[in-house]
């Protein structure tokens, strides 16, 4: 065709033409060919935006992107999986299926969550995610000959190290043992059924439980690494021969990762206060179990000029008894003179030398009224006698210790008879 300066120009359809069927493809009535579909082969495209273990511990949720309408699957495994068309299958189809579906164009690329449960707690998992498109659907009155599957893509592992479920439980606590070993003591044996550390607190007999941060602010602690293994939380500062009730509180490590505890900012589980009283425990300090201790000796040691028929004595810090053996004055020369303290207060003369006497608070040893046996002039004597000669006074017979030992303790007689 030509325009009216004789140029060529191009033709073009009519509006009318354009818009009529084609009819018949060897002789077109028009240009329109309606109900054009393409075909999708292409299978969708999944972003993991995050996962993390929330609310609950049996649960991990999982934040996902599809590129285009689809539904997600996922499963969390305890030990990784290799890549087959079984894992797809029980991705897509093993009873519990946990996924969620976009629906339309309008929310691709927009985030949206599944949430896999039914899992242990504190436990390690490995999250496999799939996915596939809508195209059996949308090509089922669309496309011939019809697809028979939508375009699905290959599993993923969402992360390669795993991911920990939840410990949001408190631990429980299990009392074994109570018992005062010594005066101001108590040792509290206990369990709990997961790693954590447990703190112990004694109040008067009948007095009002102390609170949980009472227990704790007491600071007699303990830790244990391993569930269900005893350890010990050693209570000081107590009252000797005394009833108290004891009450403990226990706090796990939080969620633990491959058996390490937690950094900062997971502080762990508290067990309850109802839980605490069940802890109650009675416990009475131990009575009197500290040995007497020497105050004062007459003569003092190293003395010289001492009686022949001296009035040798002990004094302690607190009452006591005779308890077995001998107190020994062995003279310089070797020859030793052996008191048998079961002879106390009997008013007998020792071997013929000494009597002795058990008063209160005072060992004596008197040899002034037993003049058959003196001891010898200018002569150095050393007095010894081992642990449990004599004793405290009270129900536990707590045994003096030994004195003199090693020559640490002498007397040197004078010249007079």
């Amino acid at each position: 065709a030509q325009d009216s300066y004789g140029s060529l120009r191009p033709q073009y359809m009519s509006q009318l033409y354009v818009g009529a069927d084609v009819g018949n493809a060897s002789n077109p009535s028009g240009g329109r060919t309606a109900n054009v579909w393409v075909v999708d082969a292409t299978p969708p495209t999944m972003f993991l935006v995050r996962w993390e273990a929330v609310q609950t511990e049996d649960k991990l949720r999982l934040t996902l992107q599809l590129d285009e309408p689809g539904t997600a699957y996922c499963k969390a495994y305890t030990i990784t999986q290799g890549s087959s068309a079984g894992l797809y299958a029980d991705l897509t189809a093993a009873v519990p299926v946990f996924k969620n579906t976009v629906t339309n164009w309008n929310n691709v690329y927009k985030n949206f969550e599944v949430k896999v449960s039914g899992l242990s707690m504190e436990t390690k998992y490995y999250v496999y995610c799939t996915a596939d498109d809508d195209e059996l659907v949308e090509g089922a009155t669309t496309i011939d000959p019809q697809p028979v599957q939508n375009n699905a893509a290959a599993p993923m592992l969402t992360e390669s190290t795993g991911r920990f479920t939840l410990d949001l439980t408190p631990p429980a606590v299990s009392v074994v043992s109570i018992a005062s070993a010594s005066e101001t003591t108590a040792t509290v044996t206990l369990q709990l059924d997961e790693p954590g550390t447990a703190w112990c607190k004694a109040v008067r007999d009948r007095f009002d439980p102390p609170s949980i941060n009472q227990i704790i602010a007491a600071g007699f602690r303990s830790e244990t690494p391993s569930a269900n293994l005893d350890f010990a939380v050693a209570i000081e500062n107590l009252q000797r021969d005394t009833e108290y009730d004891v009450y403990c509180h226990a706090r796990d490590r939080g969620t633990e990762t491959d058996g390490v505890a937690p950094s900062a900012g997971n502080p762990g589980n508290d067990a309850a206060f109802d839980h605490v009283l069940t802890t109650k425990r009675d416990i009475h300090t131990m009575g009197d179990s500290t040995p007497p201790a020497v105050v004062s000796v007459t003569p003092v040691h190293q003395q010289t000029g001492a009686d022949v028929n001296p009035v040798f004595r002990i004094v302690f810090n607190e009452d006591i008894q005779a308890g077995t053996g001998v107190v020994n004055f062995e003279a310089g020369g070797g020859t030793v003179l052996p008191l048998d303290i079961t002879q106390a207060n009997t008013g007998s003369c020792v071997q013929n030398s000494a009597k002795l006497m058990v008063i209160l608070n005072t060992f004596t040893a008197d040899f002034s009224p037993c003049a058959m046996q003196q001891l010898q002039v200018n002569m150095r004597y050393y007095v010894y006698f081992a642990a449990g000669v004599l004793k405290d006074n009270s129900l536990s017979g707590n045994s003096a210790p030994a004195f003199g030992s090693s020559n640490s303790y002498y007397f040197t007689t004078g010249t007079s008879r």
